[in-house]
């Protein structure tokens, strides 16, 4: 190292240059000051950008400096709209003020004049969208290209015929949709450079295609991409009655999601590095789905009952289980196909999490299923319960006994309520983070407040600054009275919080898109921090082992 810090300046610019990842660049920052002097203030925060497509002063900066262009390998653009929650991460921000960086320019200060009036303004955002692929050309050592939001009238295939030949990592991200280009052309077409790219480490496409035109494309894309990690495999119309060929095998195939895609097509049965498979639902069904068996799965997530269901039957066909799963999350189980103790014959005693996203059945007890969950996995520290109210059965309350003839009253009733936080704690001695319980309506109405400020205002007033110390107080006591948790009903505990309380959203959110943001309210501010996408960062494991996320500040504008 000693020998590389004599080196002349520039040439220690061009060995950073060199370095395409954010994670190994701030590896390298933490090895001298030399190399932090070089890093953190000039090129950490170009590695990772996620910008709205709107925001030009981004772009007008980006195109006259090649050397600021140069230092960009990850690209996000968020086509938004004035409620569309934007991730924030690792945002673009050396010379424009935080608050400033990710929402639409439709609505900031500079073009208000120009959205005024909307049919000017939808025709100067079109013109915008033609010119953007111009723009974009600049990135000459992108590597990963993200598209989120509504992904309608952007110029795909003008951007891909500069970068395709570089990129190795691409997503599509429009929940299901259809996705067409500025000429109206369905996209991808069978013809696009999209289905030219190779080497690609990350393909995720959340898009619906044609089976008859894009199957045989698209597994000619993972072909040339034998290096595949993570595969969002899209919704192809009328699959099934294509008769299509497997997909390939990928070798070093890790995060995997896809939706209701029998085995055969999917060619990942037995795959021994899949560590994390997600599922994208087309409806509420529940009809009983295909399950691949992954040995090495440690995160299974939005899964159904009837998934539940074909894995116990296989269990009792063949003896196969899941010993190395550390979390699972249920997107709902509408209906009881089968008893909550029998998870414990597919399911490892060390499971560490469970997330329930909703219970939409009369025939689901909440206390008879915590109770066999208690049982089975006693290593539990993440429950997180549905977020309305489910059934349990509670003690006849006193004032309704009198309702009853005498003698005759039963002794318990079916109520839809939240548990207390003490009957989970007490059935769960290692639980960490618990959501979806009753940890008093004070806490349920802050969080109502909090939330408001954060969509709101940046910095607080009276009313604000009075919410904060609300919130600090009734956090504390909470944390005295139960010292194991380290966060209930998305409420942060293991923070100063004298200093600042954090809210997120523990609800389970759709796989595979934009993770929950964080409010973090002091006596000052109220901020709003993205942990990173959901592909990248489960909420396992607990213990964060990354350095933490740079806040980022929320911005909202209501208008004059």
């Amino acid at each position: 190292m000693s020998i590389i810090c004599r080196q002349p300046l520039d040439v220690l610019e061009l060995i950073v240059d060199e370095v395409d990842w954010r994670e190994d660049l701030l590896s390298l920052a933490l090895t001298c000051a030399l190399f932090h002097n070089i890093i953190i203030p000039s090129h950490l925060a170009y590695r990772r950008v996620v910008i709205s497509v709107f925001f030009r002063p981004f772009f007008e900066q980006i195109v006259p400096r090649p050397d600021l262009a140069r230092r960009v390998r990850e690209l996000t653009l968020v086509n938004t709209l004035p409620t569309f929650e934007v991730p924030r991460e690792h945002a673009f921000r050396r010379h424009y003020p935080e608050s400033r960086l990710l929402y639409a320019s439709g609505y900031d200060d500079e073009s208000k004049s120009v959205w005024a009036d909307a049919g000017d303004g939808l025709r100067r955002s079109f013109e915008y969208f033609t010119k953007l692929d111009g723009t974009l050309s600049a990135l000459r050592r992108l590597r990963r290209l993200e598209f989120r939001g509504s992904l309608k009238r952007l110029p795909f295939e003008r951007i891909l015929a500069a970068h395709h030949p570089y990129l190795d990592a691409i997503a599509l991200g429009s929940g299901r949709q259809s996705v067409h280009d500025s000429e109206g052309h369905l996209f991808p077409g069978p013809f696009s450079y999209f289905w030219e790219m190779s080497g690609l480490r990350t393909l995720d496409l959340d898009i619906t295609l044609k089976a008859r035109e894009h199957w045989d494309v698209f597994c000619s894309v993972l072909v040339r991409s034998p290096g595949l990690q993570t595969l969002g495999v899209p919704y192809f119309a009328k699959l099934n009655d294509q008769n299509p060929a497997s997909m390939p095998h990928l070798p070093h195939l890790q995060r995997i999601s896809f939706g209701d895609m029998g085995n055969a097509l999917l060619n990942i049965g037995g795959h021994p590095s899949i560590v994390e498979m997600s599922y994208r639902h087309a409806d509420n069904r529940e009809e009983p789905k295909e399950m691949p068996h992954l040995p090495a799965i440690k995160r299974m997530l939005n899964i159904r009952g009837a998934h539940v269901a074909v894995l116990l039957q296989r269990y009792r066909e063949a003896g196969e289980a899941l010993p190395h799963l550390d979390g699972i999350a249920f997107d709902n189980i509408p209906r009881t196909l089968w008893h909550w103790a029998e998870l414990s014959l597919i399911f490892p005693a060390s499971l560490r999490s469970v997330h329930i996203g909703r219970l939409d059945s009369a025939d689901h007890e909440g206390y008879a299923m915590l109770d066999a969950l208690a049982a089975a996995f006693p290593n539990l520290e993440e429950i997180h319960l549905p977020s309305v109210r489910s059934r349990y059965r509670i003690p006849l309350p006193a004032e309704e006994r009198n309702n009853h003839p005498r003698g005759h009253a039963p002794g318990t009733v079916l109520r839809y309520i939240f548990p207390p936080i003490h009957h989970i704690t007490r059935r769960f001695v290692r639980a960490r983070s618990v959501a979806g319980v009753d940890a008093g309506s004070t806490l349920d109405d802050l969080a109502i407040r909090v939330r408001a400020l954060g969509e709101s205002t940046d910095t607080l007033d009276a009313v604000g600054i009075r919410t904060f110390l609300e919130a600090s107080r009734d956090l504390s006591q909470l944390h005295r009275e139960n010292p194991g948790l380290s966060a209930v009903n998305g409420w942060s505990l293991d923070t100063d919080l004298a200093k600042e309380v954090i809210l997120s959203d523990p609800t389970l959110i759709d796989s595979c898109m934009q993770p929950n943001p964080y409010l973090i309210l002091t006596r000052k501010s109220v901020r709003v921090r993205y942990p990173g996408t959901v592909l990248d960062s489960q909420p396992l494991p607990l213990k964060l082992k990354r350095p933490r996320v740079i806040p980022r500040t929320g911005f909202r504008d209501f208008g004059d």
